[in-house]
């Protein structure tokens, strides 16, 4: 497991004078009615671009990460949000993986666990899509750099492969059965998922120790990065189907099955063999992030949390630390509280026939020119406080009902004039030209597309836009697009001027 053996579970406001007094008399109270919901995001902050296959630990009160990259990077926080980047466990790769991998310049994949008063870090050396492929092991006494005790030893080789073998030797994960019995589960691709039994002392495998299967994906193949955990009565794998490192086109997402036992079988929701292409999807590829998968688990507190990669489409698809939280079924199954799409971003506000545009800062301020205005949201209640100008010192508060998806309000004012509140077209769009592959542009407030084309511009008309490229190829030196937004303006669809088919969908308003 990835936990110590003795721990336990754990608008920019850009509002015209006039407008925002018009907003604070006349629009006192927004309301709405909507189901409530109460998953909010699990916000990570600091070091988090970068991170890929990160295995989580929790020691001496902090939380650890590790994760693939040179000398396998390690990150550090005091409370799971806040991360910051701490030095990597080797200074290169191993020469003895060198030479036995030429061409690697990576570590992959780490495994963390905490066993007889060690700290047990098992990795992989490979180079991309390759068989030739070797796991590692190293150990510390503690992951407290300023401590004295604390020195990586690595042990050198534990499991290998070549080219001619029908699986490969990467993605370690340590798992101790029910009798402390330990196990290395590995692999990915070609035959899929494999677990030799180890020896407790020297974390390597028993002689003679073979090979038994646990998961594979007969005629797709794609399937890595076991991991394997303890919860209750049964061992739960979980390990990653389909896709990584296609960018907005990755399809990677996290799948999950269970077991009596620690070597299986596993079974998915449905009863599915893993073996057999079985496994339960508890994430996958949302409106926001993209081919998430590679995960690991911690249980702290009473809290199960599962900790992956993702890429993140507005960070121009760089790999991000993701954290969500997991509830257990009655039955026993893990499922991942989703949290609902933020409410900060810009918003269309329309009362009495007239329409402003405000901007809901991530930071819970108003950037407001008339004073410091605030907001906050609880489950469905949006609530925000402008200064009340009549009353220096004073705020007026208003709370309205967001709708479900986060993208629309409606109501009445306390005078009975009728609310209309809708996202704004502002921000990240995936923007796709016939069917060629989806690229990002961000629309600013100011009617500029942030994009390679130098010039580009864009304007709404009612529910249409227009998009401007300039480009010498194009008919007058400028390919224009034509929209439609859809009612919560979340797509548009439309075309140029020699029809070439234009879509899009709304990633984030920010």
């Amino acid at each position: 497991m990835r936990t110590p053996a003795s721990r336990r579970r754990g608008l920019l406001c850009r509002i015209a004078h006039c407008a925002l007094l018009s907003l604070l008399f006349v629009c006192p109270w927004l309301i709405c009615p909507c189901r409530t919901v109460s998953a909010e995001p699990w916000t990570v902050t600091g070091d988090v671009q970068r991170v890929s296959d990160p295995a989580i630990i929790k020691s001496d009160g902090k939380y650890y990460i590790f994760c693939s990259g040179p000398g396998i990077p390690v990150r550090v926080s005091g409370d799971m949000h806040q991360w910051d980047l701490l030095a990597p466990v080797f200074a290169d790769v191993p020469e003895w993986a060198r030479e036995k991998v030429p061409g690697a310049r990576w570590i992959w994949a780490p495994d963390i666990s905490f066993r007889d008063g060690r700290y047990w870090l098992y990795y992989a050396v490979s180079t991309l899509g390759s068989r030739r492929s070797v796991i590692g092991l190293a150990t510390n006494a503690t992951l407290d750099a300023r401590d004295p005790a604390f020195r990586w030893q690595d042990h050198g080789l534990v499991w290998e492969t070549h080219e001619t073998d029908n699986y490969n030797a990467i993605d370690p994960n340590a798992v101790e059965s029910s009798d402390g019995q330990l196990y290395l589960a590995f692999g990915s691709f070609w035959t899929g998922l494999k677990m030799v039994v180890l020896d407790r002392e020297t974390g390597k495998p028993k002689p003679g120790a073979e090979l038994k299967p646990v998961a594979s994906r007969p005629g797709a193949e794609a399937i890595e990065g076991a991991c394997i955990v303890r919860h209750g009565e049964y061992f739960y794998m979980f390990c990653s189907h389909d896709f990584t490192a296609r960018k907005l086109a990755s399809t990677y997402k996290i799948v999950v099955g269970r077991s009596r036992e620690a070597t299986g079988p596993f079974v998915d929701r449905s009863g599915r063999a893993m073996l057999e292409g079985g496994g339960t999807t508890i994430v996958a590829n949302d409106a926001r992030w993209r081919g998430p998968g590679h995960n690991s688990v911690l249980e702290d507190n009473g809290m199960t949390w599962l900790v992956y990669h993702a890429i993140n489409p507005v960070g121009r698809t760089s790999l991000t630390l993701r954290i969500d939280t997991i509830h257990w079924t009655d039955d026993g199954w893990p499922e991942v509280e989703k949290p609902l799409p933020p409410v900060f971003g810009w918003w269309e506000r329309t009362l009495a026939g007239k329409t402003m545009t405000i901007h809901l800062l991530p930071d819970g301020k108003i950037d407001s020119p008339s004073g410091p205005a605030t907001w906050t949201v609880t489950g469905d209640t949006l609530e925000v406080r402008w200064p009340d100008p009549g009353k220096p010192g004073s705020v007026i508060t208003e709370r309205c009902t967001v709708a479900s998806d986060r993208r629309s309000f409606s109501g009445r004012d306390s005078q009975g004039s009728p609310i209309f509140g809708r996202m704004s077209v502002i921000g990240w769009w995936e923007h796709r030209v016939g069917n060629g592959a989806a690229s990002m542009v961000r629309l600013l407030p100011d009617g500029r597309i942030d994009d390679v084309a130098a010039g580009a511009a864009w304007k709404q008309m009612g529910d249409t836009l227009e998009f401007r490229w300039p480009n010498t190829s194009a008919p007058g030196g400028v390919w224009i697009d034509t929209l439609k937004l859809s009612a919560d303006h979340s797509t548009y669809e439309g075309s140029n001027q020699k029809g070439f088919k234009i879509s899009g969908w709304q990633v984030a308003s920010e």
